[in-house]
């Protein structure tokens, strides 16, 4: 009965302490004449009634004082009698309810829109509420009936009872049997007094299995609080607060430099998993995690660790890891990147400046685990500096290998299979290690690049003229244009002048072949010539023709890839490929030796 007696004389001082003090409620309007007892039971909230009966607090309710009542509901409270194994509330000894109910006060008045992020209840122990998601109370409590309102409370209904703190971050972690190895080290680093201290942390808590093959023993004072630290944060950051993917700055660093990621809907820390959340003590948060939550390296760190193992000395991730740490280059390996170090590559000595430097560096990383070699073809990739590239699968000793814009391709083969991460995965980031560096498509559409040559201008006349620029201005496309001296020994126009002027009504039948054969020479879909000598695909053009590949022998037995009309019989009527392979940043051109008019 003593400790009974001590939580009434609680109540009392604190609404003797509030005498005087201009109730908040009273902001919208007179009080009203409705008792908390009654507004209480006019709402279903009658298991709470009863407890406040049964714990004797009936006329403490029901002071002159304004108060806030955080007030569970009765399926809150169905579910507290039901882990406690008994039937009514009558049937717990009344100073426990007492207990519970003293930290369900608060000894002012505060409606949902100003509630605070922390307060003590009156039973002296914190109280913490959130807006995300709602309001919650604790991180668990969710505020289900706002702002009701009697003569003397502001009560705010709740959809669970709230356990009450069993003392300070540190007594709290003392109490848990699997943390005691944190303990042991937060004891040895000296930092007893970040946790048992009235400023509010959140820590995240490693288990005693994270530090398996860990001596805290062996490690200096200096190098336990370097871990420890990052493992805290300053104020309350409950589960729901955190981001889905982003960044948290611990006690021990910056944003900029310290980096907690949660990736997409896996509650991890640096790849450690949040496995018990949002345990309230009077000073702060615990979320106990799976493992140690290590500093990311960097992308400088990650490869010159790796430089000796691999063997490269100047070559490959060597070479890249220079450009990196010439431009201290910090992006750590949170931010989930991946890098592709060509084994022949340039290094940072290569480059005039800093910025070419960094423009090389960036070309060759992309945003996110991208594994380049199993894309499909034809697939557009962007750098992380918007260089964009084709994926092109062709066939390398009887294998599908993956080219990029019909160039670099993986540099390691076991058998002609293509070897991905060849150095293996560090956190959420991929190495990949091409044979060459990484060209970017140029700027211009097909129409733009073959603009841009002289030889091509009958062609883009004939495509303007036409009306077709914006067809193949857009779109991925496979070209197939012919050069001037082709177009004029197949049509006799010899200047642009000839084609512009074509009188849609007088040559109107010459304008339809002419369509016609333009059409054939456009593909939709990206097709290097890796992929056409690895696959021979059939390809139908934009003016329904199918186009068949084959590999033809000339008069002196080189062989080489044509259009062809039959391919039991490629030599019989071929158009040959003259020149290959020339990008666009909605293609590639290949130019042909004649007319497709099959």
């Amino acid at each position: 009965m003593k400790k009974f007696k001590y939580i009434y004389i609680v109540f009392a001082m604190a609404f003797l302490a509030a005498c005087g003090y201009e109730p908040e409620v009273e902001r919208a309007g007179s009080r009203p004449d409705i008792t908390t007892t009654q507004l209480l039971d006019a709402r279903g909230y009658s298991i709470l009634n009863e407890a406040i009966s049964h714990a004797g607090l009936d006329d403490v309710l029901q002071g002159s004082d304004s108060i806030t009542l955080l007030a569970p509901t009765n399926e809150a409270f169905e579910i507290l009698l039901s882990d406690l194994g008994v039937q009514s509330i009558t049937d717990v000894p009344a100073e426990n309810v007492a207990n519970i109910l003293s930290y369900h006060v608060i000894g002012s008045p505060a409606f949902s829109g100003g509630l605070p992020r922390s307060i003590s209840a009156l039973d002296g122990n914190t109280l913490f509420f959130t807006t995300a998601n709602g309001v919650s109370v604790n991180g668990k409590a969710a505020v289900v009936e706002p702002d009701l309102v009697s003569n003397v409370a502001v009560v705010h209904g709740l959809n669970k009872v709230l356990d009450i703190p069993a003392g300070n971050l540190l007594q709290q972690m003392q109490a848990n049997d699997s943390l005691s190895t944190l303990v042991t080290a937060i004891q040895a680093a000296g930092l007893e007094s970040l946790f048992t201290g009235s400023t509010v942390h959140t820590i995240f808590a490693p288990t005693n299995s994270a530090f398996d093959g860990v001596d805290v023993n062996a490690l200096t004072q200096e190098q336990l609080v370097d871990i420890l630290g990052f493992h805290v944060l300053e104020g309350a950051a409950f589960s729901q607060e955190l981001p889905v993917s982003g960044r948290l700055a611990t006690i021990q660093g910056s944003t900029a430099d310290e980096v907690q990621e949660i990736v997409k809907n896996e509650n991890s820390l640096n790849g450690s998993q949040l496995i018990s959340l949002n345990q309230v003590a009077n000073n702060g948060l615990i979320h106990v995690v799976s493992g140690l939550i290590l500093k990311q390296s960097t992308a400088a760190d990650v490869f010159s660790a790796n430089t000796d193992v691999t063997g490269f000395d100047g070559f490959g991730p060597d070479a890249f890891g220079s450009i990196v740490e010439g431009l201290g280059y910090g992006l750590s390996f949170a931010d989930t990147l991946s890098y592709y170090t060509p084994l022949f590559g340039a290094n940072y000595a290569s480059f005039a400046s800093d910025a070419d430097a960094l423009e090389y560096l960036e070309n060759h990383t992309f945003e996110g685990r991208v594994n380049l070699w199993n894309l499909d073809n034809g697939t557009k990739i962007s750098s992380i500096n918007g260089s964009e590239y084709y994926i092109v699968t062709g066939s390398v000793q009887g294998s599908d290998v993956n080219f990029i814009n019909g160039g670099a391709r993986n540099a390691f083969t076991a058998g002609g299979v293509p070897t991905t991460d060849l150095l293996g995965t560090y956190y959420f980031s991929t190495f990949g290690l091409p044979n060459a560096s990484f060209n970017p498509l140029p700027e211009e559409n097909v129409v733009e690049v073959l603009a841009s040559d002289a030889d091509y201008s009958l062609f883009v006349a004939l495509v303007e003229r036409l009306g077709l620029t914006s067809t193949l201005s857009s779109g991925d496309l496979t070209v197939f244009p012919v050069s001037n001296t082709t177009f004029t020994d197949a049509t006799g126009f010899t200047t642009v002048e000839q084609i512009d002027t074509l009188s849609n009504e007088d040559d109107a039948e010459l304008l339809a072949d002419l369509e016609e054969i333009a059409l054939n020479h456009v593909v939709d879909g990206v097709n290097f010539s890796a992929h056409i000598a690895g696959f021979l695909p059939a390809l139908e053009t934009l003016g329904g023709t199918t186009l068949q590949f084959a590999f033809v022998r000339d008069a002196t037995g080189a062989e080489s890839i044509a259009i062809v009309t039959d391919v039991a019989d490629p030599n019989l009527s071929n158009v040959g490929l003259v020149s290959v392979d020339r990008p666009a940043n909605n293609g590639v051109i290949h130019e042909v030796d004649s007319f497709i008019s099959f």
